[in-house]
């Protein structure tokens, strides 16, 4: 029996320096002030959601991220 549980969780680095930078605390204040769902902004932090439709373009989702964070969406999303 272990007494430990151990929790690796990878988060989307740059997106997440973005959003300290612009002086966001939290993904949901983030998603409320640049008018993208929480739930959307929560799997691009987690990599669990694609930034890149299946044609190879920006989702309109990111887009409006990385306006409202003033970036390159290229700049937020890892390859």
């Amino acid at each position: 029996m272990t007494d430990y549980t151990l929790q690796i969780k990878v988060k989307n680095g740059p997106l997440l320096r973005a959003m300290r930078a612009a002086g966001f605390q939290s993904v949901a204040k983030m998603a409320e002030a640049v008018g993208v769902h929480p739930v959307t902004v929560y799997g691009y932090m987690n990599l669990t959601h694609a930034p890149l439709g299946r044609d190879g373009s920006w989702k309109s989702t990111a887009l409006r991220l990385a306006k409202g964070l003033r970036m390159l969406p290229e700049d937020l999303f890892p390859p």
